[in-house]
């Protein structure tokens, strides 16, 4: 999807007409930190917001079906460019309300609430500070700082601030939650632009913070909870508005995780749409055109992948492991594993190794280490008889003999473990192995292995179940007389 071109201005002039300044208030240190970010059109005076949104996604709808692809860098060689693809058991992966809740609540525990939500969340995610009043330069394309002045646009400003942090107040009130709810108010009375960004993701996300806040009703301080997580959300995507969208640290292993779960075209098409929201807030001046922007986010978004992002955020900000160690343990990774593969061509077991992720025109840039790329396990092919052997085997890719290809099916379900073929859990040795083996052999490690897995939720938990079942076939391969032991030394004709 590339960038949309200005169609018209509030003016009613034509794109090229001269450029027009438009205050805009931010928080933080002085800098214009939006140069060179992807620019919305803007809407005629009085068109609804939702109506521009509708004539937004009918302009780009077109760019939007363009297939998007993963670039891996890991610095040694040219990026191997990965066309994401379906694959057999590979889908995104939805969470429903009881999962949910419940992986919500055990994250939460680890949760610090945060006195600062804003100023904490822009320091883990690595968004830089702002502040002072703003114009948006429409020919530039850039947002400029203006000479304050008492009668300048401050003061225009601040009417419009002031009403909003009016209506910001009885929305929280509403919530049942009277008072500053989610915690926008502490660097200054009057809600600035993060605050605003922030309070459009929480309407887009309502109907998931009502059953997160119902979930979490029992703890000491769920208020406070929420307005950690909800800043951590809105700064991890406002990462995607800056000049150079790229994250890095925490924010990286975010959106790897994200891809994981929700595919690639989601992802891209999700913090694309989150530009698009940043410039409708930016031109708001009620709260119901900020409302209205959120919501149509949240249309965008849906309730599952919002769940995700709730997920992942809360077990990014926890103060023991990080997400990287606690990714195999979350609800859902063992398809998000098999997906991820597929889609982004990185190993899940991996994600600890990537060290960035930029978004570009036609997809994602992923810099990683070398191994933490998924490659097609091979195996050069046996010599009749040898002592080591593969339980689950990797020498059948393609061939149809034997009841095969079995690699590909083994491969499918070592991935939702985060495991190899080539993992010492599945090497054994054999003494008077012979091959290659009969149908009858694949046939029993693969009923085995598939019935051993066909339940876990978690890679940590599938690793588990299939360590247990390699170390019982492995046993059992070892030791003369067995069944399995019979069909690996008495080999099979050729």
């Amino acid at each position: 999807m590339g960038l949309v071109r200005p169609l018209w201005n509030p003016e009613g002039g034509e794109a090229d007409a001269p450029a027009l300044s438009v205050p805009l208030k931010v928080a933080g240190t002085p800098g214009s930190w939006f140069d060179g970010a992807p620019r919305m059109a803007s809407r005629p005076r009085g068109m609804p917001m939702r109506l521009s949104w509708m004539l937004l996604l009918l302009l780009i709808g077109p760019a939007c079906s363009t297939v998007r692809v993963v670039r891996l860098d890991t610095g040694d060689v040219a990026p191997i460019v990965h066309t994401p693809r379906d694959a057999e058991g590979a889908s995104s992966v939805e969470l429903d309300d009881e999962v949910f809740e419940a992986a919500v609540v055990s994250l939460a525990r680890d949760v610090r609430p945060s006195l600062h939500p804003l100023r904490d969340a822009r320091h883990r995610f690595g968004v830089p500070d702002r502040s002072g009043v703003y114009v948006y330069e429409r020919r530039g394309q850039r947002l400029i700082p203006v000479e304050e002045r008492a009668d300048g646009p401050r003061l225009l400003m601040a009417y419009a601030d002031e009403r909003l942090t009016r209506d910001y107040g009885q929305w929280c009130a509403q919530k049942r939650q009277p008072g500053d709810c989610l915690r926008l108010l502490d660097e200054g009375p009057l809600l600035a632009s993060d605050g605003k960004y922030t309070l459009a993701m929480a309407i887009a996300m309502d109907s998931v913070w009502d059953e997160t806040a119902e979930a979490l009703r029992d703890m000491a301080d769920p208020q406070a909870w929420m307005a950690t997580v909800t800043a951590s959300v809105s700064m991890y995507l406002l990462l995607w508005a800056l000049p150079e969208p790229v994250s890095k640290g925490v924010a990286a292993l975010v959106t790897a995780t994200a891809i994981a779960y929700l595919g690639v075209d989601t992802v891209w098409l999700l913090l694309d749409g989150w530009i698009a929201l940043v410039r409708q807030v930016d031109r708001a001046t009620t709260f119901a055109q900020l409302s209205e922007a959120g919501e149509a986010y949240g249309e965008v978004l849906g309730e599952n992948a919002a769940r995700i992002f709730v997920m992942l955020a809360t077990a990014a900000i926890g103060n023991t492991a990080g997400l990287a160690a606690k990714a195999p343990r979350l609800p859902g990774s063992s398809q998000a594993a098999l997906n991820v593969e597929v889609q982004a061509g990185y190993r899940y077991a991996a994600l600890g190794r990537v060290e960035s992720v930029a978004m570009t025109a036609d997809g994602f840039t992923v810099a990683l280490a070398p191994h933490a790329v998924a490659m097609a396990a091979g195996g050069s092919s046996g010599a009749g008889r040898i002592q080591k052997h593969h339980i689950a085997t990797n020498k059948n890719d393609v061939s149809a003999a034997r009841g095969g290809p079995w690699t590909p099916e083994f491969r499918r379900i070592f991935k939702r473990a985060g495991m190899e073929l080539k993992d010492p859990e599945n090497i054994v040795q054999i003494q008077g192995h012979q091959g290659p083996h009969p149908q009858a052999y694949h046939e029993l490690v693969f009923r085995r292995l598939n019935s051993a897995t066909a339940r876990c939720r978690s890679v940590e938990e599938c690793r588990k179940v299939l360590t247990k079942a390699l170390q019982q076939l492995a046993r059992e391969a070892a030791t003369q007389g067995t069944e399995i032991n019979k069909l690996l030394t008495h080999g099979h004709p050729r």
